[in-house]
């Protein structure tokens, strides 16, 4: 959550120095959403990346369900899933520090998104 809330903030931010307004909308769970107007009518959406419903399941989720986690793309999402067939389930958070891209930093943000059953 504090990801999109501070996207939200900047692109308010944004808006402002433009001239614009800006309003907050929510059109999905999960996702955040500016509207913006400038003088004249004009609007524009700008939508703010979604992270997961819920903790993830790291060593369950498919590559799709790890795409959504911060700091996480489709190259890491899929070194996650090669780490785990080869080396077998992450134990502790750090484990995934194993995953060629994720490093503590990267481990930080995770950290609130995901689970280790």
């Amino acid at each position: 959550m504090r990801r999109v809330m501070s996207w939200c903030a900047a692109c308010a931010l944004i808006a402002l120095a433009l001239g614009l307004t800006a309003a907050h909308v929510t059109p999905g769970p999960g996702s955040g959403a500016f509207m913006l107007a400038a003088p004249g009518g004009v609007q524009a959406a700008a939508y703010a990346p979604s992270l997961p419903e819920g903790p993830v399941a790291v060593n369950t989720a498919d590559a799709d369900e790890l795409d959504t986690l911060p700091g996480v793309g489709e190259v890491i999402a899929q070194r996650i899933i090669e780490e785990r067939e080869q080396n077998g389930p992450f134990y502790y958070p750090e484990d995934l520090m194993n995953v060629k891209g994720i490093g503590e930093k990267t481990l930080e943000k995770l950290l609130p998104h995901i689970r280790l059953p």
